[in-house]
């Protein structure tokens, strides 16, 4: 009875071995992925605000170009009721 006893437990330690080694190799994965995700999170963030940079370029090109179309011959503007 001794002997089954001390089998139960060897058997518990490996199998805790074993679920140990199956964390720590998930862990290396998560660690792994959430790496990746930093670095695809980090270029999105500069592409937006490349985007962002120019879309205002071109609301000031639209501004500009509006302004210009308002204008008549000599840059004078329009009349509103044109």
């Amino acid at each position: 009875m001794a002997g089954d006893n001390k089998h139960k437990t060897t058997d518990q330690l490996e199998g805790l071995k074993l679920d140990l080694i199956e964390l720590q190799s998930r862990m290396l994965y998560q660690d792994d992925t959430i790496d990746v995700l930093n670095k695809s999170l980090a270029e999105q963030q500069q592409d937006i605000l490349e985007l962002r940079q120019q879309l205002k370029l071109i609301q000031q090109q639209l501004r500009e170009h509006n302004v210009l179309a308002d204008a008549g011959p000599g840059g004078i503007e329009k009349p509103p009721h044109y």
